[in-house]
């Protein structure tokens, strides 16, 4: 039974401060191309960083806009711009990579996700128990603290009432 995998897309906090995020978005439509360009990275991930051409379509500009739901001609314009700007490379055979996908994905199986949420709680876990234990500590140790006060007063009021003792019987 193959493990179902998880990707996911780490976005860079400096994604639309990047000169050809700037430059696409100020164009007429550039959210709309922004939105489809990070469509394609999401169609990408599976595929490290590639997209294909499955000829059901008359070329990529007919198949893609079907598969991500946005306009032909704009999925045109955008792969046109991107190929442009180096963000995308005509591999041939009907093929095609996104070059940033590569550094902005991460993926693992189900099974790794349970492992790493399993050994995230016992972590938490075992920090609370420090967390307590260190607790426990300071209140054993404030109560030997107390106790040995308690035993220097009792030295004290013994000393004391020897001394009053010992003054009674010189009287």
């Amino acid at each position: 039974m193959a493990d179902k995998r998880y990707y996911w897309f780490k976005m860079e906090q400096s994604f639309f401060e990047q000169k050809e995020i700037k430059y696409l978005r100020r164009l007429p439509g550039g959210d709309t191309y922004t939105i489809i360009y990070l469509k394609l990275i999401l169609k990408s991930l599976e595929n490290d960083g590639k997209i294909y051409y499955e000829n059901i379509g008359d070329d990529y500009s007919q198949e893609w806009p079907l598969e991500i739901e946005e306009d032909e001609k704009a999925v045109s314009f955008l792969v046109a711009f991107l190929i442009n700007k180096g963000l995308m490379i005509d591999c041939g055979f009907d093929e095609f990579e996104i070059t940033k996908t590569k550094s902005l994905v991460g993926s693992e199986t189900a099974s790794a996700e349970r492992k790493r949420r399993q050994r995230e709680r016992e972590r938490e876990l075992l920090q609370f128990k420090d967390v307590t234990d260190s607790q426990k500590n300071v209140t054993l140790s404030q109560v030997g603290h107390i106790e040995s006060e308690i035993e220097i007063e009792k030295e004290i009021e013994n000393e004391v009432e020897a001394s009053t003792a010992t003054s009674t019987k010189s009287n």
